[in-house]
Parts: structure tokens; sequence; C-alpha cells
């Protein structure tokens, strides 16, 4: 009977070992859900008082997930390479470790691109590995505003200098990390997923958070020609009224066409909720 317990033991420790990488990956998935939904949550109505923060789930994803892909040998038998480099690269962006992310996401789609060399598709973690590096852009973007001195601190030249080297660039609007470059990126990530309502939803959100941060960048230039240090002569004031009121119109433009979008892929169109949130927070 104690030899009997001893073989039991022994083959139940082996089978915990062999499959030890599915269950971190299985708390890894779930303890990150647990996070978006907090941080979703809280975005939409925060609270003072609440016992874990969306950063501590998503740090607690991350170390599981670092622990499943101790074996990875294991995982990528199983199929699962992928969806633990993509896991790790949602844990990754959401604790602003965007290089780290980045390469993780390169990392992801590389394995899926093996995958389907197999026959074996994941096109929603793919498409989504594939659009994260414009996903942080707009983070990074939103970050740099934050950054900026109030603008009675600052004036129209130094503002202008930030939009065209974060915001977008007139003569150049496909220049690599900025906003705008994001924005047509995650417009063509969109069409290749219309047939996937919850990704291509999924994106059109991330475009109007970009939207939001380009129309916070628009308010500073505003608000540095009318607050900001005194322009040297006229014909300096008037350059920068123009510059800000093209762009300006830019930004109209493409809210315009992106609401008409989310009306058309909400149920109940212009009367859902979320339209109506995306139209006062435009």
């Amino acid at each position: 009977m104690k030899k009997y317990f001893h073989l039991l033991l022994a083959s139940t420790l082996l089978l915990l070992s062999s499959c030890a990488h599915l269950m971190h990956l299985d708390r890894a998935q779930n303890t990150f859900n647990q996070g978006a939904e907090l941080e979703n949550k809280l975005k939409f109505s925060p609270q003072s008082e609440v016992a874990a923060s969306p950063e501590s789930f998503y740090a607690m994803a991350y170390a599981e997930v670092k622990n499943a892909l101790k074996q990875e040998s294991q995982l990528k038998e199983d199929q699962l390479l992928g969806n633990a480099y993509t896991i790790k690269a949602l844990c990754e962006w959401k604790l602003k470790k965007y290089d780290d992310a980045i390469k993780t996401a390169d990392d992801a789609v590389g394995s899926f691109l093996q995958m389907e060399s197999n026959g074996i598709r994941m096109p929603r973690d793919k498409a989504v590995m594939e659009a994260l590096p414009f996903i942080i852009q707009i983070d990074k973007s939103r970050e740099h505003f934050l950054d900026l001195p109030p603008p009675e601190k600052s004036s129209f030249a130094d503002a202008q200098s930030h939009y065209l080297a974060v915001i977008a660039d007139p003569d150049s609007l496909d220049k690599a990390e900025t906003l705008i470059h994001a924005i047509n990126q995650l417009e063509a990530a969109r069409q290749n997923v219309k047939h996937n309502y919850e990704l291509s939803t999924y994106f059109l959100l991330s475009e109007l958070a970009a939207l939001k941060a380009w129309s916070d960048c628009n308010g500073y230039l505003s608000d540095c020609i009318a607050k900001g240090k005194a322009f040297s002569n006229t014909d300096e004031r008037k350059k920068a009224v123009k510059f800000f009121t093209d762009q300006d119109k830019a930004f109209v433009s493409k809210k315009d066409s992106l609401m008409i979008d989310l009306g058309k892929i909400l149920p109940d169109g212009e009367e859902n909720v979320l339209y109506k949130y995306w139209k006062i927070v435009m």
C-alpha cells in the first residue's frame, strides 16, 4: 500500500510538472482579464475605494505568463506559444513597458505565422499583436501631451514643434511614430477585420481614443495662441492661426468620418450610450 502511495504521488507530481505551463498560462489569462474588467469599470465609474488596482492584476498576470514561458518548448508543442506571447505583450503594454511590449508582439506575430504554415490560424490574436505598436503610440502621444507646460508658460513655436513631432506633420502625413500614422494604421487594420465585430469595434474605439489626444493637442495650440508668450509680430500670429485652423479642419474631418462609422457599427446607432459618450468627449 505504501509503495502504491509513493507511485501515485510520483505520477501526480510528474503530471503537475508536465502541465505547469498550462496552469500558469490559464492564471495569466484570467488575471489579465480581471485587470481589464476593473480598468473598464473604473474608466466609466471611478471609485475612490477599490481593493486592488488594474495594474496589480496586470503585474500578477505578467509574473504568471513569464513562468509559463519558462517551458517555451512545451508551449510551442501545444500550439500555445503565440497565446503566451500575446498575454505577455498585453501585460507589458499595460505596465508601460512599451519597448518590451513591441518586441514581444513581434515575437507573437512570428509564432502565429509559423502556426499558419502548419495549418493553424489565430487571426484575432495576430491582428491585435500587429496593431499593438500603433495602440502604444496613442498612449505615448497622450503621455507626451501631459508632460507639456501650461500654455501660459509656453510659446506657440514650442507647441507647434511638439505637434509636428508627436501628432502630425502636414508635409509628411505617413511619418512614423506620430499619432496620425497610428490612426491610419489602425484604420487599415480595421478594414482587414470587418468580418469580426468585436475586433473592428475595438480598433475603431482605439482610433477615437487617438482622436481625443489629437483634440487635446489642438486645444493646446489654440491656448498657446491666446495665452502663451507674445508673438514678435502680426505675421507670426497670422501664421500660427492658419496652422491651427488647418489642423483643426483635418481633425474635424477625421472625427466626422469615424463617428459615422461608429454609428453604423453600434447597435441602436447614434442612440447607443457609447456613441453619445464619444460625441460629448469630442
